[in-house]
């Protein structure tokens, strides 16, 4: 009975062991196995992305990632797509992987296209600053796309190097490459400061020195503090301290503050002769009458050009200086072209030169000569030079131009004699003569 008991103890003991388990699979059986999953590391990839031009826009799977150069961060593991977009140049497009916690470099050289208008400008060497009309633009290799068809100014600048400057013409029909080769020089001579004004035109004047005009480059000015003053008619005048670096061009813009000299000014103007048309640098502004002077108003102060004309008379043109609210005037006494004062031009040419040129018989000098105070109206000119014939001719001098008179020479005639005998022959002869007369009476 004992020897049956055990075996049936163990049987049972086996039986609750295992049914935790069978009764584990089964449940496994009806709900499902579970699937174990692989998770790539991530997102830690990276991408950066140049271009040559830099500043094209990049895009990476068609998402737009801001301008060249670019670093695109946190990206899981797989293949990118990289397109690279920049007015001027065709697209480029490219691929790379991503495995893990890995960085790729994508360099992207665009290529100028052939449509459309466009300046792709590079230097040797390169990063040098680029201005178009006196505008800066940027650093080389520079793209500028669809520029301003016409002409323009071209200056690529680089410390210790000569400033490379040129005309350029922009057309349409694709992109135009410029390559400027710039030469080193002695780095002294681009120490300075380049300085601008709005508006332009206003005069520089360093340590007490006038210099020129803005804009105006300085180059070669000992580094430390200078006194810098700027001036233009019309505006406050600005004045301060510059402190020169020890290497390269420092830029001064400054904008000039209208002041109370800025009030415009005004000018009157009066003819004799009356009736005359009137110009103000260039412009017609109207005409003067009778007992009446034609005033012009608003006037900038600074210098004005004041030109009258009148048929029959000479052009008149003088300059005057507004000044803020006061009156400039302007008498003009016009000079009739027949009039005595009334004075012309004579160039006179001869071949050959060297002739004696004498103009109502008085001398103006040698030819070829060129005289300016000739009274308007005819005159007789006379050209002589030994051994040639005297020429005289007319010409009609006009008020306020230079008349030409240009004549060639004709050899003078030699005057061919009969043979005389001497006064001494002939004496001789007599004596012979008279002597045969006596000896035959």
């Amino acid at each position: 009975m004992n020897r049956s008991i055990c075996p049936l103890c163990l049987v049972v003991c086996l039986l609750l062991i295992l049914m935790p388990i069978a009764s584990a699979a089964c449940i496994g059986n009806v709900v499902g196995t579970p699937v174990q999953t692989y998770s790539p590391p991530g997102p830690y990839g990276s991408i950066y992305v140049e271009s040559s031009p830099s500043g094209a826009v990049i895009s990476v799977n068609n998402a737009n990632q801001g301008h060249a150069p670019v670093t695109i961060t946190g990206l899981w593991p797989g293949t990118y797509t990289i397109k690279a977009e920049l007015t001027g140049y065709e697209d480029f497009t490219s691929t790379t992987t991503i495995s893990g916690a890995t960085r790729s470099s994508v360099y992207c050289p665009l290529v100028p296209e052939n449509s459309g208008t466009g300046l792709y400008i590079v230097s040797t060497p390169e990063k040098a600053n680029v201005y178009i009309d006196g505008i800066y633009k940027g650093v080389t290799p520079l793209m500028l796309g669809d520029p301003a068809t016409g002409s323009h100014s071209l200056e690529v600048k680089l410390y210790g190097y000569g400033t490379w400057k040129s005309m350029i013409d922009v057309h349409g029909g694709g992109t135009k490459t410029i390559s400027a080769i710039l030469n080193q020089e002695d780095p002294d001579s681009n120490r300075g400061i380049h300085v601008s004004s709005k508006p332009a035109g206003a005069k520089v004047i360093l340590d007490g020195l006038a210099k020129g005009y803005t804009p105006l480059t300085l180059n070669s000015i000992a580094s430390g503090i200078h006194i810098l003053e700027i001036e233009n008619p019309g505006y406050v005048s600005w004045k301060s301290t510059v402190d020169i670096p020890e290497t390269g061009i420092k830029e001064i813009s400054i904008n000039l503050t209208p002041g109370a000299a800025g009030s415009p000014g005004w000018i009157t103007i009066s003819s004799n002769p009356e009736n005359a048309l009137v110009t103000l640098d260039g412009t017609y502004v109207g005409r003067t009458t009778l007992n009446n002077s034609l005033n012009l108003d608003a006037i900038t102060p600074g210098e004005h050009t004041i030109a009258l004309a009148l048929t029959g008379y000479l052009p008149y043109s003088t300059t005057v200086t507004v000044v803020s609210n006061q009156v400039s005037v302007v008498n003009a006494t016009l000079i009739p072209i027949s009039s005595p004062f009334a004075k012309g031009g004579l160039s006179v040419t001869s071949e050959p030169a060297g002739a004696i040129i004498l103009v109502d018989n008085k001398s103006i000098g040698i030819s070829p000569v060129t005289v300016n105070d000739i009274a308007a109206g005819d005159h007789q000119v006379t050209f002589r030079m030994e051994g040639y014939q005297d020429y005289s001719g007319s010409v009609f001098v006009t008020a306020g131009t230079t008349s030409v008179v240009s004549v060639t020479l004709l050899p003078a005639t030699r005057v061919l004699h009969s043979p005389v005998f001497p006064p001494a022959a002939l004496g001789a002869l007599g004596i012979i003569w008279f002597i045969t007369l006596r000896k035959r009476v």
